[in-house]
């Protein structure tokens, strides 16, 4: 088998570009009019090697500029391909009895665990608190992985003991996986394969006992399901309060909504203080002591968890502090540095984390709201601000000027904005809104005026229908 794979690979690297788009036409590449010819290589072999189910023949894309095609490479792909795939299920069959095997051991000594999953150097962990590396995470076995297609992020409950001295507990069973009963090669889509689209519905920020701040968020920069939201932040202007409010409104107000904060580059006094704060909203830290690689270890396996929880039709909201400084930890990590000399890749890493919140049509939803730093001089930060803030469609703006004037919630009425907000708001809110903000640009009021009419009503919809009062009025 080896050595077919072998000769279908130097054959196919030796193709021209219009070849390997004939070829993989022939064999099932998903559109390769569309693909660079290093990416049609890649499937090729991959589909050969049995590792790429290959896609229903159809004709969208460019129509090919010749119809020949070389039969005989087509044949040892598919030849290899079969080898391959017989194989493979050998190997599971042996998979499946190795792991029968592990799960028959007396489970008198072992203990149950429940952790996320995460790969490391080859090898699979649980890691049981902060999504961080621990001497007491659980080995997981290849075949435990194989047998129930598991991936990383997932939840797992397990049962693991200490099979040798000094080593770390190793699986003897899988219980559940993300709050399910495990089943063989379960049929999940994968959360590239969810269909993004924008949700009609928002977060409930006004509950009963909600702060002021998270009533003007609610009417002037509303978060709908799926939203990716920058909470842009100058010094000194107590961002730490506008995220723990909106974490406890957001637990409050959603009881369908798992809420999980993520804080990256932070004092270990400040992640302290937070958590004691939120005792029943899940704290994920990374403190500055801990350095640029556990800042991105940590930041990349919560996206992870998040996306396999939204694969099982959840809604996930979360909330990182800050942006800015995750974005810093990828810049040294690319061979950047702190002092204005930016990696453009490091960037790219951040817009990817932050891209993967989304909507989905199929139920579930991902929602990040992360804080993002401007005004302090340092032009990184603001080059961080100006890529983000094009792949953000909501943007909660704390204003300086009435941070330094004490007037608080500092949030700018005038310059926070949720795209498409018609999908989430109500005509009268929307007209509303539109009122104060014109008032505001013309000068007739003040923010100040604004939060004591939004503190003197009982509802924002009672707000709502006084402003338009006045006007009508007027």
């Amino acid at each position: 088998m080896e050595e077919i794979l072998q000769k279908v690979t130097r054959a196919v690297q030796k193709k021209s570009l219009n070849d390997l788009r004939q070829i993989g036409r022939a064999v099932g590449v998903s559109v390769p009019t569309r693909k660079r010819k290093e990416d049609l290589i890649d499937d090729i072999l991959k589909i050969a090697a049995g590792q790429l189910e290959p896609c229903a023949p159809t004709n969208f894309g460019a129509r090919p500029k010749s119809k020949e095609v070389d039969k005989d490479l087509v044949a040892d792909i598919t030849k290899c391909r079969e080898l391959c795939l017989a194989k493979l299920s050998h190997f599971a069959g042996n998979i499946d009895k190795a792991v029968t095997e592990i799960e028959n051991i007396k489970a008198d000594d072992s203990q149950k665990y429940v952790g996320i999953l995460q790969a490391r150097d080859k090898y699979w962990f649980l890691r049981l608190n902060n999504m961080d590396e621990d001497i007491n995470d659980v080995f997981v076995s290849d075949g435990f992985i194989t047998k129930y297609s598991l991936k990383e992020g997932d939840k797992i409950e397990c049962r693991a003991r200490i099979f040798n001295e000094g080593e770390c507990p190793g699986t003897v069973s899988i219980l559940s996986v993300n709050g399910n009963a495990p089943s063989l090669y379960p049929e999940r889509i994968d959360y590239k394969m969810l269909t993004p689209c924008y949700s009609t519905k928002r977060f409930n920020l006004t509950s009963e006992g909600c702060s002021l701040a998270n009533r003007v968020i609610d009417l002037f920069a509303p978060i709908g399901y799926g939203r990716r939201g920058l909470i842009v932040t100058p010094p000194n202007s107590n961002k730490a309060d506008i995220v723990k409010e909106t974490a406890i409104a957001l637990k409050n107000g959603n009881p369908d909504t798992e809420v999980i904060v993520l804080l990256v580059d932070e004092t270990p006094e400040d992640i302290t203080d937070l958590r004691n704060k939120l005792p029943d909203i899940q704290v994920i830290h990374s403190s500055f002591v801990e350095g640029e690689e556990h800042h991105a270890r940590v930041a990349e396996l919560t996206v992870e968890y998040a996306k396999r929880q939204v694969e099982e039709g959840r809604n996930v909201v979360i909330l990182i502090d800050s942006l800015t400084r995750l974005s810093h930890a990828y810049n040294v990590l690319r061979g950047g540095g702190n002092n204005g000399e930016f990696n453009p890749f490091a960037c790219s890493t951040v817009k990817r984390l932050f891209g993967t919140a989304q909507n989905v049509a199929e139920g579930g939803s991902l929602t990040i709201l992360a804080t993002v730093q401007v005004g302090t001089g340092n032009y990184l930060d603001q080059s961080i601000y100006e890529e983000l803030r094009c792949f953000a469609n909501s943007e909660i703006v704390i204003s300086q000027e009435m941070a330094d004037n004490r007037i608080f919630p500092a949030i700018d009425m005038f310059k926070s904005h949720t795209a498409k907000q018609e999908l989430v708001l109500d005509e009268n809110t929307i007209a509303a809104t539109e009122v104060i903000r014109q008032n505001i640009l013309k000068g007739s009021i003040t923010e100040k005026d604004v939060l004591d009419k939004i503190e003197a009503s009982a509802n924002n919809e009672e707000f709502c229908l006084g402003v338009m009062q006045e006007l009508n009025n007027g």
